[in-house]
């Protein structure tokens, strides 16, 4: 959840950000599926190299804990579990910003600023 929280500030401030990018793609013929596309797509890829960081991580941890718990490679599956459920706390919380990114009126984005 703390993940989830922080991914959401993270993805919610660079949504605020692109606001004018935003109504430009939408004046110039951007679909709903672009717009949600390019927010989803940099929540999935920060979560995507947290994940790989994590995991290259958590694997050295699990061996040097493993040979002083043996009982801890027994569980092959937590790991892959783990990263589906921060994949689909990441739609999750990126799937709010993206909806504030497709209400952005094109000409309120362009004036503002």
């Amino acid at each position: 959840m703390i993940a989830m929280g922080g991914l959401y500030a993270v993805i919610s401030y660079a949504v605020a950000r692109r606001t004018r990018e935003f109504g430009v793609r939408i004046a110039i013929g951007a679909t709903r599926w672009n717009i949600a596309g390019v927010v989803i797509g940099h929540g999935l890829r920060l979560a995507g190299l947290g994940m790989l960081l994590g995991s290259i991580i958590a694997l050295g941890l699990n061996r040097i804990s493993a040979s002083q718990v043996p009982s801890l490679g027994e569980t092959p599956w937590v790991l892959p579990a783990i990263a589906g459920a921060l994949l689909f706390l990441t739609v999750a919380a990126c799937w709010w910003p993206a909806r504030r990114a497709l209400a952005v009126d094109p000409l309120t984005a362009l004036r503002t600023e």
